[in-house]
């Protein structure tokens, strides 16, 4: 995954070729042996932004 961007799994997965964004989380776990959101946080990639408002 870019260490700069935000985007969602989805939407990584269809910027890759990937109509499936599961069938990209296994491939990307079988080839990095992390997670999506585990590559996030070993790397400080910050979460995608939801749209939602923070909780106060």
């Amino acid at each position: 995954m870019p260490e700069n961007r935000r985007d969602s799994v989805e939407q990584v997965a269809l910027s890759v070729g990937y109509e499936d964004a599961s069938a990209f989380r296994k491939m990307f776990i079988k080839h990095t042996g992390l997670s999506p959101g585990q590559h996030r946080a070993l790397f400080g990639i910050p979460a995608p932004d939801n749209g939602l408002a923070p909780p106060l």
